[in-house]
């Protein structure tokens, strides 16, 4: 299989395009849900998806951020986070240091079902990130990532 060239697809397509063929190749539902937007109206966000799944914690973990960690630091060039929440509004899950983190690896930008934190930063940063909202609190003790790389 020859390598993808992603940069010329974010520079190149537009989503309504991917929709169309999608719709062509007979996958009708495979859209973001319209209530995810990007965090800088002119993101645009091509690569690999690499999923994450996050849910809702009562109590700090003996090792709080851990999967977090474990989760950006297997991102590759090219990968886009992919991360389910949820449904978790009590936090604000993604923020700069894994924004910073996600860049150091070559990551291509983050999808996020839930909410980010740190936004001024990340648009500095230029990192495109698609989220519902932003919340300042912090994730640690109320969301925790229990798995990666899973369908």
């Amino acid at each position: 299989m020859s390598k993808i060239d992603f940069k010329m697809l974010r520079e190149t397509c537009y989503s309504a395009l991917f929709a169309d063929i999608l719709d062509e190749l007979g996958y009708p539902d495979q859209c973001m849900d319209y209530d995810i937007y990007p965090l800088n109206v002119d993101d645009v966000v091509c690569g690999t998806a690499f999923t994450c799944l996050a849910t809702d914690v009562y109590e700090v973990p003996d090792k709080p951020y851990e999967m977090e960690f474990k989760t950006v630091d297997s991102l590759g060039l090219d990968d886009v986070l992919v991360a389910t929440t949820t449904g978790s509004t009590c936090n604000g899950f993604f923020g700069e240091l894994l924004t910073t983190a996600a860049i150091g690896h070559g990551a291509a930008g983050a999808v996020i079902d839930g909410l980010s934190r740190d936004t001024r930063a990340i648009r500095k940063l230029n990192f495109p990130l698609f989220l519902k909202g932003t919340h300042p609190a912090d994730s640690k003790g109320r969301t925790n990532v229990i798995d990666y790389k899973c369908t």
